[in-house]
């Protein structure tokens, strides 16, 4: 399918999970824990995202808890996969019209990770300031510091944040600014163009109008090659003609209604039907 012939709601639907499904995988580089600590008057910086949590090994490991370093890290992997498969389905649905509803259910647990990346911040800096031996830092080693002079905060917020603005966002545009656009309607240089592919609906419209037609040239054939014998034979054969005028006039006003919705197409088949058993 050409771009130019996506539905408008689809781009929005497109736009709106990709950047959901973006900022799901954005949402590992904002770090987890990040501050300092003096040790010795020397003033050390560390940080931790969840790419660091990958190797399944945290600043914060007290005894007992090195549990903790493998849980968040394997919930770290599967967000990224997540956030990958999201926008995957996002690219998929903009070109083949499908997966809409899978789109929504990958936005809703794309969400559902930034929420719990959000939590996971303000845990592991709770358990990292309640751990009584230290810290691990890459420098050092695991190393006893006065927890006095350790400062820490998070940023994993920022992700959910922005993603709940994004949300917002499109919901709003969804209720109030999609019912108020009128869809585009084809100009007759589309319709008239064989170059330009047509919708599908428009197709047996087309055959109807190519059997009009056929029957139409049919009777102009028969009306002209006719040559009346006699007086009773000139009546019937203008009364012939006369009925399959009336009969092509009655199919182009069926067409018609047909056309402008007030018809089916099974009502018009049973229509059409009908006249030409009378013919």
């Amino acid at each position: 399918m050409k771009l130019k012939n996506i539905p408008l709601k689809r781009w929005l639907e497109f736009i709106f999970t990709f950047i959901i499904g973006l900022l799901t995988l954005l949402a590992l580089c904002f770090p987890l824990q990040k501050g300092g600590t003096t040790l010795y008057g020397i003033t050390y910086q560390y940080e931790e995202n969840g790419f660091d949590l990958f190797d399944f090994n945290s600043i914060c490991r007290p005894e007992n808890l090195e549990w903790i370093s493998i849980v968040v890290g394997v919930f770290c992997i599967i967000q990224l996969v997540v956030a990958i498969c999201t926008m995957a389905i996002a690219i998929l649905h903009i070109f083949s019209g499908k997966f809409g509803e899978l789109s929504f259910y990958m936005v809703i647990t794309s969400l559902i990770f930034c929420t719990i990346y959000l939590v996971l911040g303000p845990v592991l800096n709770t358990v990292l300031l309640n751990d009584e031996n230290g810290i691990w830092l890459d420098n050092l080693g695991y190393i006893q510091v006065d927890l006095n002079y350790i400062s820490v905060y998070t940023l994993s917020y920022i992700p959910f944040i922005l993603t709940m603005i994004i949300s917002l966002i499109y919901w709003l545009i969804k209720k109030y600014v999609l019912p108020t656009i009128k869809p585009k309607t084809q100009s007759a240089t589309v319709l008239n163009n064989p170059q330009i592919d047509a919708p599908r609906h428009d197709e047996p419209n087309r055959q109807l109008d190519k059997q009009i037609k056929q029957v139409d040239e049919q009777v102009l054939r028969g009306s002209e090659t006719a040559k009346p014998i006699h007086k009773s034979t000139e009546q019937k054969d203008e009364n012939t003609k006369t009925n399959s005028k009336d009969m092509v006039s009655q199919l182009k006003t069926y067409k018609e209604l047909l056309d402008s919705g007030i018809l089916t197409q099974e009502e018009f088949d049973k229509l059409k039907k009908e006249i030409l058993e009378n013919k």
